[in-house]
């Protein structure tokens, strides 16, 4: 039988981008198993579009053949206008932003709209609200924004709002940027307590705590300066903030 080969490097690449695959054994039979990536007969990826693709390495001799077959992920820039083109939405009205590159983090600006970790958006208060959708995968950190009106009930022929304003669901944090040292409120209608993870760009967990709802709570966080990311999830829903300490 062939001698049995292994494949090593990048498992990841970036759309327009290439990575290096290396074998144990010397063969130019590199293939693909579909048309995400394509791949030169010196191990050369090059991802070509959103999603997983199969790398085949045959090596061939004497004794016969052996195949090695290696996964490789290809990820996805976000365009600025990836969240589509959505300037208003109704009180209680509900909507689904799309995207194209996945396993990204939601959050919104304040709590006149929520925004929900599968992208669904819905007006809570009148007012504006900034949408942002953040993705860190192999093409560095990329992200979206749209900017949103929750018009005013009489706008939509509403005699009345049909959400409780009061009630409305988000997660809220001040100041921000801040020096590690914040208050965060995560408001309901339903009560109850959060989970309140708080994770760096890379997704590394950094602190978590339970929190009651509808109450401030202040927070130190013992960090290096930078980006993170707060979630708060409460009866299946997740809401993002990001915030920056200084």
């Amino acid at each position: 039988h062939a001698s049995t080969s292994t494949v090593s490097g990048a498992s990841r690449v970036c759309v327009g981008t290439t990575s290096l695959l290396t074998s144990t054994l010397s063969s130019p039979l590199w293939s693909v198993s579909n048309s995400h990536a394509m791949v030169s007969t010196g191990g050369v990826v090059t991802g070509l579009s959103v999603g997983i693709d199969t790398i085949y390495h045959v090596f061939t001799n004497s004794c016969g053949s052996d195949t090695v077959s290696y996964i490789d992920t290809v990820d996805g820039r976000l365009s600025a206008s990836a969240l589509g083109y959505r300037d208003s939405i109704c009180p209680g009205d509900t909507t689904y932003l799309p995207v194209t590159v996945p396993f990204g983090f939601w959050y919104a600006s304040n709590t006149n709209a929520t925004i929900g970790s599968d992208g669904r958006l819905i007006g809570a208060r009148p007012g504006n609200d900034t949408i942002t959708y953040t993705v860190i995968n192999a093409c560095g950190t990329t992200s979206a924004i749209l900017i949103t009106t929750v018009k005013y009930p009489w706008e939509c022929g509403l005699s009345v709002n049909p959400v409780n304003i009061g009630a409305a669901e988000g997660l809220s944090v001040y100041p921000n940027p801040n020096q590690g040292n914040f208050v965060l409120n995560f408001t309901s209608g339903k009560g109850g307590t959060a989970l309140i993870t708080i994770t760096n760009v890379v997704g590394e967990k950094v602190k978590e705590l339970t929190v009651n709802a509808n109450r401030e709570t202040e927070v130190e966080l013992k960090a290096a300066a930078g980006v993170y990311f707060i979630s708060a999830i409460a009866d299946g829903e997740k809401f993002v903030k990001k915030i920056v300490v200084e």
